[in-house]
């Protein structure tokens, strides 16, 4: 009689960002939480993707399309609060299981917490803030292991990182 082994199955996170520098981001925490062989995986296994900006809907349509073509678990859309909801946008992400999480009022107000910086009230300027303390090229995955390790991401206030951080566990 032979034994067989209980194969331990990974959850499935489907993570869609709204531009490059989320991708980057996306990845990178990818990188640092869900590593691993297959065997002995810690952490979901992500799909990234990218919609490419277009506003809020393009970003959930993107989530919605990629979703009918596989099964996951979860799913979650990262994206700037500059360009406003509206509630049918929000009940579409509900209705199909997407979870919504918003950098107010873009991904480099984020990165100005994590570095302690001020946070702007526009996301220009932010887009010009995080230029003047960070010289990376923030849709480079590489780039963030200098600058934002993970002990920091882990102490962090920033209800978008620990919304983030808390899918990727």
């Amino acid at each position: 009689m032979t034994r067989r082994k209980k194969r331990r199955v990974r959850k499935t996170l489907l993570a869609v960002g709204e531009g490059h520098t989320e991708i980057a981001f996306l990845k990178y925490l990818r990188s640092i939480y869900c590593t691993g062989s297959s065997k002995n995986a810690e952490g979901p296994k992500v799909n990234v993707k990218n919609a490419r900006g277009k506003g809020p809907k393009h970003v959930l349509d993107t989530a919605l399309a990629h979703q009918k073509q596989a099964q996951y678990d979860q799913t979650i859309i990262l994206l700037d609060t500059d360009i406003p909801w509206d509630t049918d946008f929000e009940q579409t992400a509900k209705r199909n299981g997407i979870t919504i999480i918003g950098s107010t009022p873009c991904i480099e107000a984020v990165f100005l917490c994590l570095i302690d910086q001020a946070i702007p009230s526009t996301t220009e300027q932010c887009k010009r803030e995080i230029k003047k303390y960070l010289k990376h090229d923030l849709t480079k995955l590489e780039h963030y292991k200098s600058w934002c390790p993970k002990e920091k991401l882990e102490k962090t206030n920033n209800n978008t990182l620990r919304l983030l951080i808390q899918q990727y566990k």
